[in-house]
């Protein structure tokens, strides 16, 4: 017994062809919106044009103010007391 196949919707050549449609459309939508971009024009007078040279850059942005912490801690010593004597350097061997 022979079972019938079915025919499918679609075939490669139509979905080659749907493809390239959509791939137009969107190709011409590109074009459409990139010819409307927005252009700024700058007067040659304003433009500050100069020669590039390489070397250290610095901004500097003077500014006034009062510093505040936003938290204060007291600090006390346990003991109180002065050093009369070293009896070591720093990095010095001690038994």
């Amino acid at each position: 017994m022979d079972t019938p196949i079915e025919k499918r919707r679609f075939g490669k050549s139509k979905l080659i062809t749907v493809g390239l449609v959509v791939t137009i459309v969107f190709g011409l939508v590109y074009l459409v919106l990139a010819a409307n971009s927005s252009v700024y024009a700058l007067e040659k007078s304003t433009a500050n044009i100069g020669e590039v040279t390489v070397g250290q850059f610095q901004e500097i942005i003077p500014a006034s103010g009062t510093v505040e912490p936003l938290k204060s801690i007291m600090v006390n010593a346990i003991e109180g007391g002065r050093v009369e004597a070293v009896l070591a350097e720093n990095g010095a061997m001690v038994k």
